[in-house]
């Protein structure tokens, strides 16, 4: 029985990360219709896209009012957020538990992470392909009362599958590889398009052309990282940072950020010009020494289109007189209760829900100080839920503590991928226990748990 090719549509202004979306699914037999803006993506809603991929900063109407209209519209289908940078607790809230978005992710994106999300919300047409060939194979056995192939004959099919898949995935290695040289290739130009814009912003004292050499840069950030080029990302972000801070200031010529900026685009034009030249180069450092102190470029981490009101950390000799609290979202409830004797045994508060959308309704009111998740929870999984907390401003610095029964290789480079702080084996050990959540809530606090 045919089976229509599962669709995704991208809604993003970048046509590189547009692009990057197309060669990573495409391979994997998805459908992908692309759209620059919210105008392009009602049209292309017509086509009955199975997902929608949806930018946050886009011209016009931004991804999250698209994503309310949609919504108050009757469309169901599932919908994956994604944003260059993290977006405030307002919208973040809005996002999962009204509009019901099934996944928050950040730019830049990691590419076999992200294949693998998409493929958990939407199975993919080589799925939909091997099924439909087994229900015929099945089908024909019937038809004709043949005598099932023997394992020695059936053999070279499966060798012959595995090599198509390694096959298909060298191409595609080959053709992101592709889309990168191409990419940085027309970085220059890009750059020399944001040169002109601040200056054209500084005659004219133009905040509108700051908005444009902002978004350029938050183009360059998510992209470039996810193409591989994270000194270039971090080059962007450090750039939009710079720009956003300089649109809510005062626009004079005293203003030392404009002389910042030109100094990190001149940074830039040089990184990328040695990658051109020879890419075996060593990336020079991201902050040029002959700047003074005053005048090196922010961290990433610092980078945040999204303002959210700071909160002065607690000095270490100050005593909290709360008492540290721990969301623990465990749906298997032995182990939920064990974990709760052991920390209130420490004089900890801890709350327990059975999954992450219970979690999420309940993080507002608790004010968790850490959270520890199952990694395998039915429904949204503990990898994805530590994800989408990593893209929340409020929730970035708080220690994921992710519960799991088993360690690899594979395991470890996913908890740790998603932002995940630490780790803790089931069935639990109590010391084990005792002595990752204190190590991590010392810091947070600024006084040991035990006494």
């Amino acid at each position: 029985m045919y089976k229509a090719q599962p669709t995704i549509l991208i809604v993003d202004d970048d046509a590189f990360f547009r692009e990057l979306v197309v060669r990573l699914l495409t391979p994997l037999n998805y459908r992908v219709l692309e759209a620059r803006t919210v105008a392009d993506a009602i049209h292309a809603l017509a086509q009955g896209p199975n997902l929608a991929l949806i930018d946050y900063r886009m011209p016009g109407v931004d991804g999250a009012t698209f994503i309310k209209n949609l919504r108050e519209q009757g469309y169901k289908l599932p919908i994956v957020f994604c944003s260059g940078s993290g977006v405030d607790q307002k919208t973040f809230a809005s996002m999962r538990n009204v509009y019901q978005v099934n996944l928050i992710i950040k730019k830049p994106i990691q590419p076999e992470s992200f294949v693998q999300l998409i493929a958990e919300l939407l199975p993919n047409g080589q799925d939909q392909q091997q099924e439909e060939q087994e229900e015929q194979e099945e089908q024909n056995q019937q038809e004709s009362y043949e005598i099932p192939e023997t394992e020695q004959q059936a053999q070279p099919v499966a060798e012959s599958t595995v090599s198509s898949e390694m096959t298909a995935m060298e191409e595609t290695d080959d053709a992101i590889a592709e889309l990168a040289k191409q990419y940085l290739s027309e970085v220059p130009e890009t750059l020399d398009q944001l040169r002109l814009e601040m200056i054209m912003a500084a005659a004219q004292n133009n905040t509108g052309l700051l908005t444009v050499a902002s978004n350029r840069a938050h183009q360059i950030r998510g992209t470039a990282g996810s193409l591989g080029f994270d000194r270039l990302s971090e080059f962007g972000g450090q750039l939009e940072h710079q720009i956003n801070d300089l649109i809510s200031e005062e626009l004079t010529d005293e203003n030392n950020k404009w002389e910042s900026i030109s100094q990190i685009v001149d940074q830039a034009v040089r990184w990328t010009q040695n990658q051109l030249s020879d890419p075996r180069l060593n990336e020079p450092p991201l902050n040029d020494p002959k700047l003074n102190e005053e005048e090196q470029s922010p961290d990433l981490d610092s980078c945040d289109y999204f303002v959210v009101e700071e909160i002065a950390p607690t000095p270490a000799a100050v005593l909290r007189l709360t008492a540290p609290r721990v969301l623990v979202v465990e749906f298997c409830v032995e182990n939920a209760e064990q974990i709760t004797s052991i920390l209130e045994a420490e004089n900890i508060v801890v709350r327990t829900v059975c999954g992450a959308m219970e979690a999420f309704a309940v993080m507002d009111d608790f004010q968790p100080d850490a959270v520890m998740l199952q990694m395998a929870m039915p429904g949204l999984s503990g990898v994805d839920m530590c994800r989408m907390i990593r893209c929340n401003s409020r929730w970035q610095a708080m220690p994921v503590i992710m519960l799991t029964e088993s360690l690899t290789a594979i395991t470890r480079h996913a908890l740790f991928e998603a932002g995940a702080t630490d780790f803790v084996l089931t069935p639990i050990i109590k010391a084990e226990l005792k002595l990752r959540v204190n190590t991590h809530l010392q810091p947070v606090m600024g006084y040991a748990v035990t006494v």
